[in-house]
């Protein structure tokens, strides 16, 4: 569980949380990456940036059948590190 124990930035003044679960194996394989050749470059940026965030491998592949996975890890970097959120795993 992901939840904001106040701090300061944007999100100083909710009480949130978000949680997310998979149940069966097969919801963590999903559609490939789908952006268009506009958008493709940035979503590509932003899953690098998450991955040395995270330490995973830098040349692995996040855009194929994880994308949806990789695509979280994504966001709970941004909430975190961009927002400022002050969080707390529990």
């Amino acid at each position: 569980m992901f939840s904001n124990s106040g701090g300061s930035g944007p999100l100083q003044e909710l009480d949130t949380q978000q949680v997310e679960s998979k149940s069966h194996i097969s919801e963590i394989y999903g559609n490939e990456c789908q952006a268009g050749a506009h958008s493709r470059g940035r979503v590509e940026r932003a899953l690098d940036t998450a991955k040395e965030w995270c330490g995973a491998d830098t040349d692995a592949d996040w855009t194929g059948p994880l994308y949806q996975s990789a695509n979280c890890i994504a966001h709970l970097y941004f909430i975190c590190e961009r927002l400022k959120f002050n969080r707390q795993l529990e």
